[in-house]
């Protein structure tokens, strides 16, 4: 089933509000609507521009309500939340980055959930 422009622009306000949400105010966001294989969305991330293309399908049988599309704008939302501690893993770096990024992401799952301020 195609995708409207309608839930297009859904998706996009959602990404945005969970993007401020999860802390995610230096990243500059991109937004493309295309035909995709096997997933409702996806994302590429440039970690040296802080640049975030977001992808969603043109096509899904999965988005029958607003939460739906919701749910898969926090999905790719959290992707990117994490990237940059997966990254910092990944090329082994200092230690002391790895947990700031892991007390970052604490941080904002405590927000949510009204821990602290």
């Amino acid at each position: 089933m195609k995708t409207t422009k309608k839930q297009f622009k859904l998706f996009k306000k959602y990404c945005r509000k969970w993007a401020k949400e999860f802390g995610l105010s230096g990243y500059k966001f991109n937004f493309e609507h295309l035909r995709l294989v096997d997933s409702n969305a996806q994302y590429n991330l440039i970690f040296a521009a802080r640049m975030c293309t977001i992808a969603f399908a043109k096509s899904s049988s999965d988005f029958k309500t607003d939460a739906d599309i919701e749910a898969t704008a926090i999905h790719e939302m959290f992707h990117v939340r994490l990237a940059y501690l997966e990254h910092t893993c990944r090329l082994q770096l200092s230690d002391e980055l790895q947990e700031a990024q892991e007390h970052e992401i604490i941080h904002v799952i405590q927000k949510l959930l009204g821990v602290i301020q």
